[in-house]
């Protein structure tokens, strides 16, 4: 998780059950990243509770399930689920509720579709009945 303030200013590594397992890890590891701007505990040993944090771990969990390789995920200023993926491809993902299924099987196919052609810089799922996508 990184945060952007607080306690929490920096990096920590935590579990699947968000359990703070260290206060500065190394930043080459190359596992997902969390990003937020809450207040959060970072003394090892303690669980991170924010509601925010819950849900983009859930969301994380869902992306691998579909095998899409996120390396960062993080809210705009307007709640919006963003998603970066390997390569730096940003997935607009928007309101992570009932449809974030149905937006993250579209990921793939998309990326299959275009994989060719220009590089792609961003995937707009916000409206998944259209997307949306802008290249280089």
């Amino acid at each position: 998780i990184v945060g952007a303030r607080g306690a929490m200013a920096g990096r920590v590594l935590v579990d699947r059950a968000l359990r703070v397992l260290s206060a500065d890890p190394d930043e080459r590891a190359s596992m997902a990243s969390i990003e937020t701007n809450k207040t959060l505990s970072a003394l090892p040993g303690t669980f991170v509770r924010d509601a925010q944090v819950v849900a983009m771990r859930d969301d994380l969990d869902a992306l691998r399930a579909a095998h899409i390789d996120a390396t960062a995920l993080r809210y705009d200023k307007y709640e919006s689920l963003i998603v970066t993926l390997r390569g730096g491809v940003l997935v607009l993902l928007g309101d992570d509720g009932e449809d974030l299924p149905k937006k993250i099987g579209l990921i793939g196919p998309i990326r299959a579709q275009l994989a060719r052609g220009k590089p792609i810089v961003a995937i707009d799922l916000r409206a998944p009945n259209t997307p949306v996508v802008r290249y280089k």
